[in-house]
């Protein structure tokens, strides 16, 4: 089955999450930032990523990103535009450039997490991970699916 290939890819995934999800869609990844504030040296951000409408998003994220790991150019894309982070990441072409380590993933029941991705099951997968940019860690990431909103691909 196509969603569970989707799934165990999903879970498998060291690199980017937006290459990932547009390869499989053929389509540009968009985002809506629910909110977005910087703190001390720490950048919260909650958005959700989709293709075709926000309320139906594709993953549910929120990161916490380090002020101080962050160059100029990446600081002001990701302020002041409505980019998945992993584009603003993913100009260079290496295949090592961005990559995830210490990933903690979790499945099991999620109430809000269900709300916020507005999909039936309370079941969701939480993936948990450092965000690796340039040997730089520039934050954690927490993403959140299931089958039915990766079926939203």
């Amino acid at each position: 089955m196509v969603i569970d290939t989707t799934i165990t890819k999903m879970l498998d995934l060291k690199l980017s999450t937006t290459k990932f999800l547009e390869s499989i869609a053929n389509d540009i990844l968009k985002v809506k930032i629910n909110h977005q504030f910087e703190k001390d040296l720490a950048i919260e951000r909650d958005t959700f990523l989709f293709f075709k409408n926000y309320d139906n998003p594709v993953i549910w994220s929120v990161s916490i990103l380090d002020r101080s790991c962050l160059t100029d150019i990446e600081y002001h894309l990701l302020m002041n535009s409505d980019l998945p982070i992993g584009r603003i990441f993913n100009d260079v072409k290496s295949e090592t450039y961005l990559n995830k380590s210490n990933i903690d993933i979790v499945m099991g029941e999620h109430e809000i997490a269900s709300s916020r991705l507005n999909i039936n099951s309370s079941i969701v997968f939480e993936k948990k991970y450092d965000l690796i940019v340039a040997n730089r860690k520039i934050g954690v990431i927490t993403e959140f699916f299931n089958e039915e909103s990766l079926a939203r691909l």
